[in-house]
């Protein structure tokens, strides 16, 4: 199907031509700061993914949901009309032999309803709890279609050393196209947002670190209220308060040996984002009554490309074999 992986794979000459030219590279929105590619020469590009050589090594960026796809529908939508009108009304039916392979239309434009993947949150709220219950409870909600969204939270109640919320974030990465591969480093980075409370971060119970844990969904494609309780408790990576970054900047997490292990080389990679609270399962803060300390980030509904939830890995096919992506 059109701009789908065999799509990729089909016309993966032509995407590389494309993908390292300037005007290429601001079609696909990994021109300047927004790709950690910067300047170096594309080697293979998927629906979601990235890949090239630096300093001797391979590396690849993943994003949460097919933005390559997204960008080439957007920006060659007109074009795409007009072949797709001469496959399916004159191709098709009189001279197969000239199909173009655009015959069938795969929708990318929204990263909801997902396809492959899917970020968002998920969340225990309207209770009054210790904390000791509010970590341990069964989840309330979830939300996986807002653009821009307190993804990790921790909210009193108005009961002296209660609490009403706790939000844990969630991101999955489609990483298949590593294969067989030896990985040696991995970031994941968020995008901070402009939330309804106030900006990236508040710290109204304390300035607490915020940590990359694993996770463990229901789905690939939709979050649950049970994905509540199945987030990962070893810390793959952390950064303090300080160091969360300002709206529309990025924040990075190094991840460790955990964290590397978790990446899986053959389907979709789950990370969570927990409070350092949370995971160490013990509020230190100073609690009062109806305060919060949240953080927001922007989510893959996000518009435009250029503020998702990323993933860059750094490996070394095995074998000699590069990414089994061609």
């Amino acid at each position: 199907m059109v701009f789908d992986n065999l799509w990729f794979r089909k016309y993966q000459k032509a995407l590389l031509w494309l993908a390292n030219t300037g005007y290429g590279r601001d079609v696909l929105a990994i021109n300047g700061s927004k790709s950690e590619v910067r300047n170096n020469k594309i080697l293979a590009i998927l629906p979601n993914a990235i890949a090239w050589k630096e300093d001797g090594i391979y590396r690849a960026e993943f994003r949460t949901h097919n933005k390559y796809s997204k960008r080439l529908f957007y920006e060659y939508n007109l074009i795409w009309r007009i072949i797709h009108a001469w496959d399916t009304k004159i191709a098709n039916l009189y001279l197969p032999r000239l199909n173009l392979g655009f015959d069938t239309l795969t929708v990318y434009p929204d990263p909801h309803t997902e396809t492959t993947t899917v970020d968002g949150r998920v969340y225990r709220s309207g209770v009054n709890e210790a904390f000791a219950t509010i970590i341990a409870g069964a989840g309330t909600g979830v939300g996986d279609a807002a653009a821009d969204n307190i993804v990790c939270n921790l909210a009193a109640s108005a009961t002296s050393n209660q609490f009403a919320q706790l939000i844990r974030g969630v991101f999955l990465f489609d990483t298949s196209a590593l294969g067989a591969s030896d990985i040696s480093a991995a970031t994941l980075s968020l995008n901070g947002g402009a939330t309804e409370l106030g900006g990236v971060k508040t710290n109204g119970l304390g300035s607490p670190d915020l940590h990359i844990a694993g996770a463990t969904t229901a789905s690939n494609t939709a979050l649950s209220n049970s994905d509540y309780a199945n987030v990962g408790g070893t810390s793959f990576g952390s950064v303090t308060y300080a160091n969360i970054q300002a709206v529309d900047s990025y924040t990075d997490w190094s991840l460790n040996a955990s964290g590397i292990a978790n990446i899986s080389k053959s389907g979709v990679s789950k990370f969570s984002l927990r409070h350092s609270w949370d995971i160490n399962g013990s509020f230190t803060g100073t609690w009062a009554s109806g305060a919060a300390s949240h953080f927001g980030f922007r989510l893959a509904e996000t518009a435009g490309t250029t503020k998702d939830p990323k993933l860059v890995v750094t490996y070394t096919p095995l074998e000699g074999q590069f990414l089994q992506l061609l």
